[in-house]
């Protein structure tokens, strides 16, 4: 799978920091995710096809799905989502502004979203589990791979490339 990350954040994070932070994701999906999950993917900075398009455009793809970063958003809960377009392509988005008002780097976010647009791109699994209050049911809920631990990070050095 491969992930066109499209950055719309206007110069809040330099394209050099964002290859950093690609590098530092692929690696992460290349050691730590595909081995154990059997499958991996690798995101790619890509242009925007336009500025008179809308935020989410199929055009925008010259991979699998699109990870948008964007510098402001008018969610007040998430830093970031995935989900797919009505024409069934994956995307996501990376806020900026939520991530800053939380107190999180932006790029956990970042790792957040494209871990689970590898594993759910379709936003459309669901696992068995128990039943949030009462145990002794079982219940689907939603793959999100990443929101059971959505508070725990760890540092993924890379190289600077040559």
């Amino acid at each position: 799978m491969i992930i066109s990350l499209i950055n719309m954040a206007n110069g809040a994070v330099s394209d050099e920091l964002l290859q950093s932070a690609i590098r530092a994701v692929n690696r992460q999906i290349a050691e730590d995710f595909a081995p154990y999950w059997g499958f991996g993917a690798h995101v790619r900075l890509e242009g925007k096809t336009g500025r008179k398009r809308a935020d989410v455009d199929p055009a925008d793809m010259r991979g699998d799905a699109i990870l948008y970063l964007r510098k402001n958003t008018d969610l007040s809960d998430a830093e970031g989502y995935h989900d797919r377009h009505y024409l069934g392509i994956p995307y996501g988005f990376v806020f900026l502004d939520l991530s800053a008002a939380l107190g999180e780097d932006w790029s956990v976010t970042f790792s957040h979203e494209a871990l689970e647009l590898t594993a759910d791109p379709e936003a459309n699994l669901l696992v068995r589990g128990p039943h949030p209050v009462e145990r002794q049911r079982s219940v689907f809920h939603w793959f999100e791979l990443c929101d059971a631990v959505q508070e725990e990070t760890y540092k993924n050095t890379v190289r600077p490339s040559t």
